[in-house]
């Protein structure tokens, strides 16, 4: 940290000279390469210091070295954040997504940041972009569902989860949403049922649907429980309420 602190100190008086009359058009002349690369390197060791003034001061001319400017946007999105500015970060983080999509930092930090304050519409926009820009990043379906969740989108969360699935079987997580999705499915018809008369065709219905969802639930569980036989408080919860809405006697005294 200390020689972080000693060649910030460098490299900012270096472009402080800048500004004197007469350095300052040979100093910024296109010829002066080592100008902005000081200028990049200033925005690293000012970045590591957690002078974070000095990375948003640095960052126009450092992008224009050509070099990592990725991580140039990156390092500028953690510094208005580390500096509380919410919305200049957020800028930053779209102008990010938009010009390096293949970095994922700023996918990952503006859902979570889209999510963390329910902006759960904006949050599936972004996502919908990034899985039509690239179908095969497992990464963007997993965003896709976590935002189906928070939105009681039961349906649409099992076809990402199908979809990761079709990428990579051995995705534990994405049976386990789907199972979980289904669980819901089910609670939500046996809701109903409760406020449904009993003589009724609807109720009828509504015991039908519960029971093929708490149907199609088990198997993507037990997968679940065959990869993770140690997380029992992952799986073990929704196998006691399948067997018992299923009346599965004996694998549901074994939950219990």
């Amino acid at each position: 940290n200390k020689n972080n602190k000693e060649a910030y100190k460098i490299f900012d008086l270096y472009h402080c000279s800048a500004n004197y009359p007469l350095l300052k058009s040979s100093y910024q002349s296109e010829g002066d390469t080592l100008y902005r690369k000081v200028a990049y390197w200033a925005l690293l060791s000012g970045y590591q210091i957690r002078n974070y003034n000095a990375v948003i001061h640095y960052a126009p001319e450092a992008l224009k070295y050509g070099k990592n400017k990725e991580f140039i946007q990156e390092y500028l999105c953690r510094s208005y954040q580390g500096l509380w500015k919410t919305l200049d970060c957020v800028d930053g983080l779209k102008k990010g997504l938009r010009l390096y999509p293949n970095h994922p930092y700023f996918f990952t930090t503006l859902i979570s940041y889209f999510s963390d304050n329910k902006k759960y519409s904006e949050a599936l926009l972004y996502a919908d972009k990034m899985t039509e820009y690239d179908p095969t990043n497992i990464t963007y379906w997993y965003a896709k569902v976590q935002i189906y969740l928070c939105l009681e989108a039961y349906e649409d969360c099992i076809k990402s989860c199908e979809k990761i699935i079709e990428l990579d079987s051995t995705m534990t997580a994405a049976y386990y949403y789907k199972g979980l999705s289904l669980c819901n499915m089910a609670k939500h018809a046996s809701d109903l049922m409760r406020e449904t008369s009993v003589k009724s065709q609807k109720y009828g219905l509504l015991k039908n649907k519960m029971i093929e969802y708490y149907t199609s639930a088990e198997q993507p569980l037990l997968k679940v429980r065959a990869d993770k036989p140690e997380e029992k408080e992952t799986w073990a919860p929704w196998h006691y309420q399948i067997y018992l809405n299923l009346n599965k006697g004996d694998e549901f005294d074994e939950m219990d």
